[in-house]
């Protein structure tokens, strides 16, 4: 017994191995540390930890709470009440894949809080009290596939808030306060193959055109359960019925107000209406595929939606003298 107790004090953890932090739960490269009585990151994790559960206490993360735990894969931080992070919190996990913030107080964000996660392929944000996201001051996510911000207080999207995620497929933006989405916007979902919108406040005047004629030629999941907010004649009712009912979209002047004006760089633009030739469109000079896709749904929309022939043709003229352009190049 003398010898025994002797080895279990000169017992040293091999590998930079730790012992398994106390009011804590480890299994293999898995450590939970959800018992509520944590207000700061455990210290002693073991630098070989591959998932951290810090859910259900009352953190306060400084910005070297993490700097012990590099090889660090999926981060849960959910209900904490956390509502303000340090620039360059998460820098020193850059090996990060998953990052749940969900269920917290925060309001916004700021471009070092994401710095250096180039390998993170799913984020929370869902039930928070942001107004607005503002991604596209960020750094490029370019391997971000799973996006959730359901549950807060969002009102507009910026045109430009997706274009640092080529490679989004999931998007949750159900439940929050939004009208419409910019038509930059869902230029940017190149790659989507999931989008819940449900919940939201949306104004079923041509504003909403855009969104809907993406979804009219998006095949994957999506909901249908988008109800009209505005205006007061269609409040309740589905937005897919309303725009087929009142032909909110059906005229070009209706999709992008008077003038289709399309994007086709962040220099050069495109007006087209069906009174002009073909002479007169604009050569642009630069492009890319979010673009061509964009213009190719504009496109099938309004031949869908244009009931003669006479307004047909020279729709049809003028798009394919634009996509001839795009493709060539």
């Amino acid at each position: 017994n003398i010898f025994l107790v002797a080895a279990l004090v000169n017992f040293k953890p091999h590998f930079g191995e730790k012992m398994c932090p106390a009011s804590c739960r480890c299994e293999g490269k898995i450590v939970y540390c959800e018992s509520g009585v944590f207000q700061d990151v455990p210290e002693n994790i073991t630098t070989g930890c591959q998932g951290l559960s810090l859910r259900y206490n009352n953190l306060a993360i400084d910005a070297l709470a993490f700097h012990g735990v590099r090889r660090l894969k999926e981060l849960i931080l959910s209900s904490n009440k956390i509502s303000h992070l340090h620039n360059n919190t998460f820098s020193a996990i850059p090996n990060l894949r998953n990052l749940d913030l969900s269920y917290n107080q925060l309001q916004s964000l700021q471009p070092g809080h994401f710095y250096g996660l180039f390998k993170l392929k799913e984020l929370h944000l869902e039930h928070n009290q942001f107004s607005r996201i503002n991604f596209f001051i960020f750094p490029r996510l370019s391997n971000l596939q799973a996006l959730y911000l359901q549950w807060n207080r969002i009102r507009s999207i910026n045109q430009a808030v997706f274009q640092c995620m080529p490679n989004l497929q999931i998007l949750n933006l159900e439940s929050n306060k939004l009208s419409s989405v910019p038509v930059e916007a869902v230029a940017a979902w190149t790659s989507l193959t999931t989008i819940s919108l449900a919940g939201n406040a949306w104004d079923c005047s041509p504003s909403i055109c855009p969104l809907m004629g993406w979804l009219r030629t998006f095949r994957d999941s999506k909901d249908i359960t988008m109800i009209c907010s505005s205006p007061k004649s269609v409040q309740g009712e589905r937005v897919v019925d309303v725009v087929r009912n009142h032909s909110t979209c059906m005229d070009m002047s209706n999709v992008f107000s008077t003038t289709a004006l399309i994007t086709l760089s962040s220099v050069q633009f495109v007006n087209f209406t069906t009174g002009t030739s073909s002479a007169d469109v604009t050569d642009p000079t630069r492009t890319d595929f979010s673009h061509l896709l964009l213009l190719s749904t504009c496109c099938r929309f309004l031949q869908e939606t244009t009931t003669t022939t006479s307004k047909q043709q020279p729709i049809t003229l003028k798009c394919q003298i634009l996509l001839k352009i795009l493709i060539v190049q």
